[in-house]
């Protein structure tokens, strides 16, 4: 076990000049090619749509499947209002109702060396058509945020329903599985990292009036919107590129409960200029 997380801190001190310094316009490296403002590409039969700007290393898919997301300071997508900055994709094609029980995992590998410096960064959101949508938020100080509201929420603008730390240079493989029901307050959202059963939380969960649902994979954040409607304490001066891996994407209604106990396979670790 020491010899592999050292060779994966190897790995990550070689990728901290792609990963930390001012980016540069990287068009493919070996075994990668760009995934492009508009492009759409399939994974487990979900279409996403590429949310981004036009820096080509923005999106990146590797020969195995593997999705490298780079948010470069400045790469907006064009539809964003200012300060925002997103490399996402988008799963809109693949919406459900919503009415059913909702499954989703993917696998998460933090590549840079630091954390983000802004109040905020969303690396994964179910997103709700017409409502709030539930996101995983990562925060400066390295820990995961878990964000979604119930119906009637009068609270705080981002109810966090759980929260841990995470590492850096490793392969997480997330389990969710979700049932929106606010009218009737039967509604959950349960998650698992890793096999182990992270949060539970139960209620009128999700938005009225909300008219489905889709997966969105990626980064997203504000220079300008701090964490629960506060001035972001960063604002213009966030200027580091994040980068973060993800693989083993699935969204749908079928049962994914077997992954809690047989994680996919882990993603090889391939280079990146």
């Amino acid at each position: 076990m020491s010899t592999l997380i050292e060779s994966r801190r190897q790995f990550i001190a070689s990728l901290a000049g792609a990963t930390m310094l001012s980016a540069t316009r990287v068009e493919a490296g070996p075994g990668w090619r760009p995934i492009r403002l508009g492009d759409y590409v399939t994974a487990n039969n979900v279409t996403y749509e590429a949310q981004c700007g036009q820096d080509p290393s923005a999106i990146q898919q590797s020969a195995q499947g593997v999705f490298r997301f780079s948010m470069v300071p400045g790469n907006g997508w064009p539809k964003d209002n200012s300060g925002a900055e997103r490399v996402e994709l988008a799963g809109w094609k693949s919406a459900l109702t919503g009415q059913r029980p909702i499954w989703a995992s993917w696998s998460m590998f933090y590549e840079s060396e630091q954390w983000p410096t802004s109040d905020w960064c969303i690396v994964k959101q179910l997103f709700q058509r017409g409502g709030q949508p539930i996101v995983h938020v990562l925060k400066p100080d390295g820990v995961m945020h878990w964000v979604g509201a119930d119906a009637g929420d009068t609270g705080a603008a981002w109810p966090t329903r759980h929260s841990q730390r995470i590492e850096r240079g490793v392969w997480l493989h997330f389990v969710e599985t979700y049932r929106l029901a606010p009218d009737t307050g039967e509604g959950y959202w349960i998650s698992w990292i890793n096999g182990r059963k992270v949060m539970e939380h139960r209620g009128a969960f999700g938005t009225r009036g909300a008219s489905g649902c889709y997966s969105k994979i990626g980064v997203y954040r504000h220079k300008h919107q701090g964490w629960n409607a506060r001035e972001n304490r960063i604002g213009d001066r966030v200027s580091e590129t994040v980068a973060i891996r993800y693989a083993n994407l699935r969204f749908g209604e079928e049962d994914l409960s077997r992954l809690t106990q047989t994680p996919p396979p882990e993603p090889a670790l391939e280079p990146w200029p």
